[in-house]
């Protein structure tokens, strides 16, 4: 495919993989979105197709790969989990990880902790559209810490949030753990609970 703003002759009929275009001209200039366009010729790359393609590859590989264990590292605050199983779908890259974005803030016991929200991103750190993702949470530090509510969330366009979570027991340094299959998991930070 010739870079954006190249201007020179057109290319030859079977030049570039899955591309398609129409030429009536010498001169061609590859303008943005894919177009490319000289004295009234047009040239239209097939691009999105051949994206979408190699994403369904790559995931369909995963699948078969599902045994295999993933060992990549995150932040201080996120612990590898992979159970070997790939993403929901798709849209949800090998490798994706949970980010806790908003963690809960200090309460007493057995009320409604403030709103935590938990993001759906890509081993890049990039946000999702992801709805088809389950996230759980748990008790990470105490492990018994008395975890109650709503325990597992669908995601919407990417973003989980938990909004009646309640801890039944007294402690200090409480943090809690959201886990997703074949996602890296996050923890919050720590947080207090007092009578």
């Amino acid at each position: 495919t010739p870079p954006t703003g190249y201007v020179g002759p057109p290319p030859t009929e079977n030049q570039g993989t899955g591309s398609s275009f129409l030429s009536r001209n010498k001169g061609w200039l590859l303008l943005g979105g894919g177009v490319l366009a000289a004295g009234g010729g047009y040239y239209l790359y097939k691009k999105d197709k051949e994206k979408k393609e190699q994403r369904q590859r790559e995931w369909e590989s995963a699948v078969a790969s599902s045994t295999s264990t993933n060992t990549s590292t995150n932040t201080s605050t996120s612990t590898n989990t992979n159970d070997g199983r790939a993403p929901a779908t798709a849209d949800v890259p090998p490798g994706s990880k949970l980010v806790v974005a908003v963690s809960p803030a200090s309460a007493k016991v057995d009320a409604i902790l403030s709103e935590v929200k938990v993001a759906v991103l890509t081993p890049e750190g990039i946000g999702t559209n992801d709805n088809n993702t389950v996230v759980t949470a748990s008790c990470l530090q105490p492990t018994d810490c008395g975890l109650t509510g709503t325990l597992s969330v669908h995601a919407v366009g990417g973003q989980v949030y938990f909004r009646n979570l309640r801890v039944s027991k007294p402690n200090t340094g409480v943090r809690l753990q959201f886990t997703a299959p074949g996602l890296v998991s996050s923890s919050s930070s720590s947080f207090n609970i007092t009578e």
